[in-house]
């Protein structure tokens, strides 16, 4: 793979979400492919920022695969996914 400059970086023509309000302003406009690792000491609200970039995601039309490797599928996850009411969004999220 061919190193590029800043410049070139820029200039590339990649898919970015279309990102508005709070989420734009706090993360501008990602590229659409790649990974997105989020880490951070306990109860630090890793999990409800997941969710709800998530459900921001999924309200956008895309679909999601949702990893908790922490959490699992414990009575955590379960307890913030319905906090976040996914409910909503669950044939966009897997």
């Amino acid at each position: 793979m061919k190193k590029l400059t800043a410049k070139e970086l820029n200039e590339l023509n990649e898919k970015v979400f279309a990102f508005e309000g709070e989420w734009k302003d706090f993360i501008g406009k990602p590229a659409e492919k790649g990974v997105w690792l989020v880490w951070g000491k306990s109860f630090q609200g890793k999990t409800s920022f997941c969710i709800r970039l998530v459900k921001y995601l999924a309200s956008l039309g895309k679909k999601i695969a949702y990893v908790s490797l922490e959490e699992g599928a414990g009575k955590s996850i379960q307890r913030a996914w319905q906090r976040e009411n996914m409910v909503s969004e669950n044939a966009r999220v897997s």
